[in-house]
């Protein structure tokens, strides 16, 4: 029994080492991607890791932080997890998503009335956050309009150009900020926007424009919208973040619905 013992205790003592085969799958493992660099830092997402970094008690990162520090959850949002909770089955929705939903984001977005939505004139999927929604785009691009460029603002989100770059569209930027302001280069956009290629698409962001937070004015919006019913091009929303900035709902909704206007407009031109 003593002899037991110590065997055991030592059998305790050793480290457990994997088996060999395991071992060697590692080591191919390894090999197999040891070319994959790092990813590069992003530039937005490096702040909340200096942020966490910071030894400081005063520190504040980000919105919608109680007075420790920590993040609120709106009770909006908890009011929605208490009424979806339980009242849902786990079937797997349409390809397109979930029909429900769909309906009632384009109501939010273009409002209970829309014409647009009346007509059946909207195409819309259910995607995975903005990036998917964007990837999706960028597909559907590349299939279907594959001589067509994307227009991405400077400075814009990082991975917007890794959507479109590995999506194979080719990519050019246009002037949005203007630094030295710290607003919007109203008058490079315009020259950007006139002097496009016929079929190119200009990725706008409707409301809190990322990363810098500037967003046209209304009566901009109103001539941007202009611009563009008289070019050939073809204009691509993003409206992230809606409760997190000021920009009222009843003015996005305005901004959507002049530049659909001007996508209508551009749909029956073709057609003519």
């Amino acid at each position: 029994m003593a002899m037991l013992s110590r065997a055991a205790s030592s059998a305790a003592r050793r480290p457990l080492l994997p088996p060999p085969r395991l071992l060697a799958v590692r080591a191919m493992a390894s090999s197999l991607f040891g070319h994959v660099e790092p990813a590069p830092k992003d530039p937005i997402l490096g702040v909340t890791e200096a942020f966490l970094a910071d030894p400081s008690s005063d520190k504040v990162n980000g919105a919608y932080r109680d007075d420790n520090g920590q993040p609120v959850v709106l009770s909006c949002v908890r009011e929605a997890e208490r009424r979806i909770a339980g009242n849902l089955n786990m079937e797997y929705l349409p390809m397109g998503g979930s029909v429900k939903m769909i309906e009632e984001s384009l109501k939010l977005a273009y409002g209970e009335d829309s014409d647009f939505i009346k007509d059946k004139r909207i195409a819309a999927v259910q995607a995975l956050s903005g990036t998917g929604a964007c990837r999706l785009f960028a597909d559907f691009q590349k299939r279907f309009l594959p001589d067509s460029q994307i227009y991405i603002p400077t400075p814009t989100w990082s991975n917007h150009h890794n959507i479109w770059r590995d999506a194979q569209v080719p990519q050019k930027t246009f002037t949005y900020y203007h630094p030295e302001s710290r607003g919007l280069d109203f008058s490079g956009l315009m020259n950007e926007i006139k002097n496009a290629p016929d079929g190119s698409f200009f990725l706008l962001h409707a409301c809190a424009h990322n990363p810098t937070g500037v967003d046209p004015t209304e009566e901009q919006w109103r001539e941007i919208s202009h611009q563009f019913k008289g070019l050939p091009v073809v204009i691509q929303r993003e409206m992230p973040r809606q409760s997190e900035f000021s920009l009222k709902m009843d003015t996005k909704l305005d901004v959507l619905s002049h530049t659909q206007r001007t996508w209508d407009f551009m749909d029956k031109e073709q057609d003519a």
